[in-house]
C-alpha cells in the first residue's frame, strides 16, 4: 500500500487499526525478511 497506492503510514494505520509507529515496525520487519529471502535465493544459485 505504501508504495503501490502511495499511502502514508497514518492512512495504513487507520486501515489496519494500529498505530503509525507499529506500521513502521512491521514494514521494517518485512523489508528485513525480504532481504534475507533474496540473499538466500542468491546463495543457492
Amino acid at each position: 500500500m505504501l508504495y503501490l497506492e502511495e499511502s502514508s503510514y497514518e492512512e495504513i494505520a487507520d486501515i489496519m487499526g494500529i498505530t503509525s509507529n507499529h506500521v513502521g515496525v512491521k514494514l521494517n520487519r518485512i523489508k528485513f525478511k525480504l532481504k534475507s529471502l533474496i540473499n538466500n535465493l542468491e546463495n543457492e544459485y
